[in-house]
């Protein structure tokens, strides 16, 4: 009888560590588990890539990413839709932020999964897209020395309408000045005759700007406002 319990104690003992591993499925996540792109212009982009990695005691069947949410979340690269993840093994997918509205804010979900044995893995996205900086242009007068040449950049929406006037001139140029001149990204935009004139620009769609303004002989003094689109 004692031998009998003695075999029985050391068949469980061979069985135990077979147990153990069924138990032991897939087991996978990644890394990182979240990220916040952060805030960016608009029709820009930024990427992220994330790695899965399985940590269990068995392989996954053919894996499957998708996303869920927002569609300014998409995935550029991807290596392992269709892989078998064995054991202690990893894979990774890039994902690509590109918002196209100012000031839109954005959320979606990264998965990965397999149905036999079962085994699923998410991590969180989230990302902003600027908005416009036509509310930090004041209706204050600015003046330079060196023919009246001024400028900024920033994030504008479409409908955003920028004026420009001029006074002076407060230190003639070698000519008489004769007009005012924007420049958009660094291309003629529009002009008006000096003085008097006025310069009124609307923004046709969202982006990121590089403005210019310059009399065409002079330093003048500016006032210089936006109004945002309604």
């Amino acid at each position: 009888m004692k031998r009998l319990f003695l075999l029985l104690v050391a068949a469980l003992a061979l069985l135990a560590p077979a147990v153990g591993q069924a138990a032991s499925g897939p087991a996978i996540a990644f890394n990182p588990s979240s990220n916040d792109y952060g805030t960016i212009d608009a029709n820009t982009t930024s990427s992220q890539t994330f790695t899965l990695r399985n940590s269990g005691g068995k392989g996954t069947s053919a894996l499957k990413v998708t996303i869920t949410g927002s569609s300014a979340f998409s995935v550029t690269a991807d290596g392992c839709t269709g892989t078998s993840l064995g054991p202690k093994k990893q894979c990774s997918v890039t994902v690509r932020y590109a918002p196209t509205t100012l000031g839109q804010t954005d959320s979606a979900t990264l998965a990965a999964s397999s149905k036999k044995p079962p085994a699923t893995a998410s991590a969180l996205l989230t990302g902003k897209a600027n908005g416009s900086d036509c509310d930090s242009i004041f209706n204050d007068p600015f003046f330079d020395r060196l023919y009246g040449a001024l400028g900024t950049s920033g994030t504008f929406a479409a409908g955003d309408v920028l004026t420009l006037s001029a006074g002076g001139p407060e230190n003639p140029g070698p000519f008489p000045t004769t007009q005012i001149i924007l420049s958009v990204d660094g291309s003629f935009a529009t002009s008006a005759p000096f003085p008097g004139g006025t310069i009124v620009y609307t923004f046709a769609t969202d982006g990121f700007y590089a403005l210019q303004w310059n009399s065409d002989s002079g330093g003048v003094t500016w006032t210089v406002s936006c109004a945002p689109a309604s």
